[in-house]
């Protein structure tokens, strides 16, 4: 995958514009990070998730195994949020442990366990009518049998041994807890990057020129799919851009600008859709006035 350089200036240019606005509305001090590095990380991020862009003859990600033309799975997702965490991390923490005591280790081991039941029960997708309750029933039941893959010590015969804590169970708990409650930095980096990977993902199917798109007529198109669509800068035939909406529902419907304590998912966000895009949302830019 080879970006376009010669509208990386430009680019650029619109990239530090955009943030300075982006922060003054954060309500956050941003990391400081030069633009290039960003290209480039962005760059990375596509080049895996272009990778994961296999087209698979069955799909078990919406509950059912069904012939598919679906190009995504859980594990592709998980892979690609791994990833982000990864790059995040070592902008932000650089060392082993970050500020809220938390070990990469665990916080990585809590991103890879997030999503292991839909490998099992398949997605259970937000439409606007999803039971939360419901789903937390289901998701608890199986991440109680993952979490015997992570003990802090073993039996040796008759000797317990003791591994350093580089990943306490206690921790990834905690954590796999707080990735929907955000309380700690840490939960609302997982939590953030979560959200980030399935957007940059239809940001690779634009990319590619494999687009997903939903009409305002499509059945599954739910109350909080239709406000989006209303707000979308780009429609073709009355179709809307998935990549677009994702956008609006980082940014608009979850403000996950409150939980970027560093800045850093929304640069990445921005990055991305520059290089897609070539520009940025007109929705989004009405926020800065």
């Amino acid at each position: 995958m080879i970006f376009n350089q010669d509208n990386q200036k430009l680019i650029f240019e619109k990239f530090e514009w955009i943030c300075s606005k982006e922060q003054e509305i954060s309500e956050h001090d941003w990391t400081p990070v030069s633009t290039k590095v960003f290209y480039n990380i962005v760059f990375e991020l596509f080049e895996i998730a272009y990778s994961s862009l296999v087209l698979r003859s069955y799909n078990t990600r919406y509950g059912i195994t069904c012939y598919s033309s679906a190009f995504e799975s859980v594990a592709a997702h998980t892979n690609l949020m791994i990833a982000i965490i990864d790059r995040v991390w070592d902008l932000v923490y650089k060392g082993f442990v970050n500020h809220d005591g938390f070990s990469y280790r665990e916080v990585t081991e809590v991103a890879r366990r997030h999503d292991l039941p839909e490998n099992i029960i398949g997605d259970i997708p937000d439409n606007g009518e999803r039971n939360e309750t419901d789903k937390l029933v289901f998701e608890k039941k199986y991440f109680h049998s993952f979490s015997n893959m992570a003990m802090d010590s073993i039996q040796e015969g008759t000797h317990r041994r003791f591994r350093f804590r580089f990943l306490s169970e206690e921790n990834v708990s905690m954590l796999l807890t707080d990735l929907e409650r955000r309380k700690t930095e840490t939960g609302r980096l997982i939590y953030s990057a979560d959200k980030v990977s399935a957007l940059i993902m239809t940001l690779c199917y634009d990319y590619c020129g494999l687009s997903p798109m939903m009409s305002k007529n499509d059945p599954k198109a739910s109350l909080r799919d239709l406000e989006e669509m209303e707000m979308c800068d780009y429609t073709e035939n009355n179709r809307y851009r998935a990549s677009e909406m994702w956008a609006i529902d980082y940014f608009e419907k979850r403000h996950i600008n409150q939980y970027d304590d560093y800045g850093v998912f929304s640069r990445l966000i921005i990055m991305a859709t520059l290089v897609v895009n070539y520009r940025w949302y007109h929705w989004r830019e009405k926020c800065y006035l």
